[in-house]
């Protein structure tokens, strides 16, 4: 997920969801990668009791998360690789560019019989029972 934000000079800002990327808790992150910032313990107050410290929490989140970003990318650069969307297109990406010396032909008359039977979507379970009425 990603939006940008335009103002009227022209700048813009765009914002990633970084879970498509490192799909894991910021705990978890802030272990595996050790950013200076860890996660902080949530302020048990509500923010109209503590606004300070729901600040200083969130703050801490962004730059926790900044960093384990930073670091990611730096060891995919270390590597000649290239960051993608997410950690799949990364995966796909850094192999094409390091390693993929050949270029590949693909026979367009097989990738449009393929692709005509193809539908992407969504995958998940709804009804998790069976009826005697479905037996074969």
């Amino acid at each position: 997920m990603s939006f940008k934000i335009y103002d009227q000079n022209k700048h813009h800002w765009e914002f990633r969801d970084s879970y498509s990327l490192l799909p894991r808790s910021l705990a978890y992150l802030c272990m595996s990668f050790k950013p200076d910032h860890i996660k902080l313990e949530m302020p048990t107050r509500s923010f109209a009791d503590a606004p300070k410290e729901w600040i200083r929490y969130c703050s801490n989140d962004c730059i926790s998360l900044y960093e384990i970003l930073a670091k990611f990318n730096n060891t995919i650069r270390d590597i000649q690789g290239c960051v993608g969307y997410t950690i799949a297109s990364t995966a796909l990406l850094t192999f094409r560019y390091r390693f993929m010396r050949e270029n590949y032909e693909t026979y367009h008359t097989f990738n449009d019989f393929f692709r005509r039977a193809y539908y992407g979507g969504r995958t998940e379970i709804f009804n998790m029972h069976a009826h005697d009425s479905d037996k074969p």
